[in-house]
């Protein structure tokens, strides 16, 4: 009970580093390997230079030698943030591991998810966000069909959407888009500082990185970035 008031407390306070730094020492306690990555993402928060070098190498060594690091691979990608997950984007079998991901205690923060997946698969997807822990700080999710080598959201218009839509009336339900070389820079020259703006499901500005098919086209990446690569 007392962990569960914690995270209720965080989820409310979501930028309260001390809060977390509670919730870290009882979760080291317990022997939860997220209490040291919580502990190390604050402090590197705080930290500069060499220290703060040196706790992110400890963190890429936590994901590497503790369960943490299966919930980035194999068609997953997550965001850590302070110990939680705070984004993350499911590129394949979306139905069968949607359900279990948001049961994960990693995920009670998880703000953002994108997902790949064929129409007739929305529904499904919509109950299992219904179905998740509760309280919750999901804001967004975006989705999409898969690309041909399921390594990214390709573009999907709000009539594909619909279901998923009424499904989740009080999220941001948006859909997975890509942009070709030409609309990138329209979009430059429309606005360049837009550019830098984190867009609901990027964790990166836009990009004019082509997919690896080679076809030309540039994308927004609906990626999150990768459990190393985040605070």
């Amino acid at each position: 009970m007392l962990l569960e008031t914690l995270i209720e407390q965080i989820i409310a306070r979501p930028d309260d580093l001390d809060l977390r730094l509670v919730l870290a020492d009882h979760l080291q306690l317990a022997g939860d390997p997220r209490g040291e990555l919580m502990a190390l993402q604050c402090a590197i928060a705080r930290a500069a230079g060499d220290e703060r070098a040196r706790l992110r190498k400890r963190v890429a060594e936590l994901f590497q030698v503790t369960e943490l690091g299966a919930l980035d691979r194999d068609g997953m990608r997550v965001e850590w943030r302070y110990g939680f997950v705070y984004s993350a984007t499911i590129l394949e079998r979306a139905c069968e591991r949607l359900p279990e991901l948001l049961a994960h205690p990693a995920l009670r923060l998880v703000e953002e998810l994108a997902i790949a997946a064929e129409r007739d698969e929305l529904p499904a997807i919509g109950a299992a966000i219904l179905a998740r822990p509760r309280s919750s700080r999901l804001r967004t999710v975006v989705a999409g069909p898969p690309s041909p080598d399921r390594g990214w959201i390709t573009r999907a218009d709000a009539r594909w959407l619909a279901p998923l839509v009424a499904i989740l009336p009080d999220l941001a339900t948006l859909p997975g888009s890509w942009m070709t070389t030409a609309e990138f820079d329209a979009l430059l020259a429309r606005s360049r500082p837009c550019l830098t703006t984190r867009r609901p499901g990027c964790s990166r500005p836009t990009s004019r990185r082509p997919p690896a098919s080679g076809t030309g086209t540039s994308r927004c990446s609906t990626q999150p970035w990768s459990a190393g690569a985040s605070t």
